[in-house]
């Protein structure tokens, strides 16, 4: 073929006989035909995908010899439209005019992109729709319990705790289905909370949306331990946890303490069929 194009490079760890193989590749179309890689990992981190210092060294001087660099930042172009076209009256990332007068951090240029899912930040714009998600006693049946009300919702969900916490919600093909936020802990390292409306569970979303932000934290915000602390009774939300990579590391009281570092890699083809309900 005249072009090869190779998206999400470095999103998923080779083993030494596939890498091989597509050190082959290279070696063969080098300066024969062109390759197109798309990849969010820089090349400091390639060593991970790769298993093998002298052999990530090898690939990476076929891939960029003579080669064009084009840099795109991290935003992601698709979920940007996406939150435009949900809000259009409203410029992304601020609050409706007349509203959300509270004093609090902007919310990051960020939006995180998953394979099923794309993060967005959340801000007073999103306070209707996620008033009606928390005011459901089934959608709070794992995130305290209790229906929350319209003022305890803007306060804490809609990115009033910036730079504390972040607020996102959660979007599968333009349709808001959850909601997910990440908290700093200290240098490096913090934990992140998810739910997901009852009707997007078992669909693999919550894994998914799990494993864009935990790459996110990982590579952009170089954190090096992220933490979750489901209820050690949520069967289903340690199972989707650990389909997004997660581990048991301990116990604190009634919950169950996971972590994920930055060297675990989960293939998508595994996440499939668990629900995500959980809240720490």
């Amino acid at each position: 073929m005249d072009i090869d194009i190779i998206d999400e490079f470095g999103y998923l760890n080779l083993d030494r006989k596939g890498a091989k193989l597509l050190f082959q590749i290279f070696t063969e179309r080098e300066e024969r035909k062109a390759t197109a890689v798309a990849t969010n990992s820089p090349f400091t981190e390639w060593d991970k995908t790769f298993g093998d210092a002298r052999l990530c060294a090898a690939i990476a001087d076929r891939i960029t010899f003579r080669c064009t660099l084009i840099r795109t930042g991290t935003d992601s172009y698709r979920c940007q439209a996406t939150q435009e076209s949900l809000f259009p009256d409203n410029e992304p990332g601020r609050a409706p005019a007349g509203r959300g007068t509270a004093m609090h951090s902007e919310p990051q240029n960020c939006v995180i992109e998953g394979d099923l899912t794309c993060l967005i930040p959340a801000t007073e714009a999103h306070l209707p729709l996620l008033t009606d998600w928390f005011a459901d006693p089934e959608f709070v049946r794992n995130w305290g319990g209790q229906p929350l009300t319209r003022e305890e919702v803007a306060t804490k969900y809609t990115g009033r705790r910036r730079p504390d916490v972040e607020s996102f919600l959660i979007l599968a093909q333009t349709v808001p289905v959850g909601y997910v936020q990440y908290a700093p802990a200290g240098p490096g390292q913090g934990g992140i909370d998810m739910v997901l409306l009852p009707q997007a569970q078992g669909k693999g979303l919550g894994p998914d949306a799990a494993r864009a932000l935990v790459r996110h934290l990982h590579t952009v915000l170089g954190w090096t331990q992220v933490t979750v602390d489901p209820e050690a009774s949520n069967t289903h939300a340690i199972r989707a946890w650990a389909k997004a990579g997660f581990r048991p590391v301990g116990r604190q009281g009634s919950h169950l303490l996971m972590e994920c570092l930055p060297a675990h890699s989960v293939s998508p083809t595994e996440i499939h069929d668990e629900s995500f309900p959980p809240r720490a």
